[in-house]
């Protein structure tokens, strides 16, 4: 009888692969696929990945970029994590979103963590940085070994700084929590009256809670998309500067400008001074914000859209659209404003 090797000890034999060939990963994943998540005919989630699957991981973020061209391109120990974990938390019912936020935002530690937990309680992935939620926004963990209804979403955290010293910690799935800016000024309101000895009242408020439910939404939702390669300052997530075969995304929500000296433009095609000085003449978060706080009747989508169009192929430009187009479909969005330079 052949030994069976723990899984532990299969993720460690392949930790020092950095240069793995298309074929060589993909007979990775052929094997430890089926080893890491459970089958599940209906989903076919266990259905070994293809070329065209890691593309479209590629273009989705789901994983890094591998290295090299595209007939050349090589694939480490993190993309075979980054892969798996796809798997098993599409196994789990978690939409892309989440996916990308856990493998896209985790160290490789905290990714073989949630391959080698086991039954149905899996450790909470702590992002390592915040790139994908840029600003004053991040996504908190929940309490260690969760089940998986915690791990679908149900119990992420989201921090706001109202003020200096003080947090408000809000559950992800709470839809109000889009209007940070409404609900911070509740809090500071009802401590500042107990901060001078006030007796406060539940009817009494000078600022209008946000109820969650569909009811909150004002009107139609535009989403705002641009090929100028805006992202992070220090582009965190390494969006290629030209030729770029994905898009990114960073949240938005309750933010009334992009602050100068916290994005930039990393496109090559041509002089991004301006934007770097001030982003938002490249993407117009402010405007946005301004004529959303107006009597118009509409929503800023959470999140913006990103990658770059220099030197990128009919065919790649075409894809992108598609993969963006249909992230956007399925959240509901009316409109898009595209800034191209």
């Amino acid at each position: 009888m052949v030994p069976r090797i723990p899984r532990g000890q299969l993720l460690t034999e392949l930790r020092s692969e950095t240069d793995l060939s298309t074929a060589e990963f993909l007979g990775h994943l052929a094997r430890l696929v089926p080893l890491f998540v459970k089958k599940q005919v209906r989903h076919k989630v266990v259905d070994i990945p293809s070329h065209r699957t890691i593309r479209y991981y590629q273009q989705t973020g789901v994983i890094d970029p591998c290295s090299g061209p595209s007939r050349l391109a090589t694939y480490s120990y993190r993309h075979i994590l980054q892969v798996l974990v796809a798997k098993l938390l599409q196994s789990q019912n978690l939409t892309l979103r989440k996916i990308v936020e856990v493998t896209r935002t985790s160290r490789n530690e905290s990714l073989e963590r949630v391959l080698l937990s086991t039954g149905d309680s899996f450790d909470v992935v702590t992002p390592s940085s915040s790139s994908l939620v840029p600003a004053d926004v991040a996504a908190l963990p929940a309490k260690a070994g969760v089940g998986r209804r915690d791990l679908a979403g149900e119990s992420l955290w989201r921090k706001f700084e109202v003020a200096k010293g003080l947090e408000l910690h809000v559950e992800e799935s709470f839809e109000g929590a889009d209007h940070f800016g409404i609900i911070s000024g509740t809090v500071l309101d009802i401590l500042a009256r107990l901060a001078l000895g006030e007796e406060m009242s539940r009817e009494r408020s000078d600022h209008p809670m946000i109820a969650s439910g569909s009811d909150s939404s004002p009107g139609p939702i535009i989403a705002l998309v641009t090929e100028g390669g805006l992202v992070p300052l220090g582009n965190p997530d390494h969006l290629e500067p030209l030729r770029a075969r994905r898009f990114l995304k960073y949240r938005i929500a309750g933010m009334n400008n992009l602050a100068a000296g916290r994005y930039e433009s990393v496109d090559r095609g041509w002089d991004n001074q301006h934007v770097n000085a001030d982003p938002n003449r490249l993407l117009p978060v402010d405007v946005m914000a301004e004529m959303e706080q107006s009597e118009l009747m509409f929503r800023v989508y959470d999140y913006f859209y990103t990658t770059t169009g220099v030197a990128t192929t009919v065919e790649e430009c075409q894809e992108l659209a598609e993969s963006i187009a249909g992230e956007l479909r399925a959240q509901d969005v009316s409109a898009v404003i595209f800034t191209s330079t």
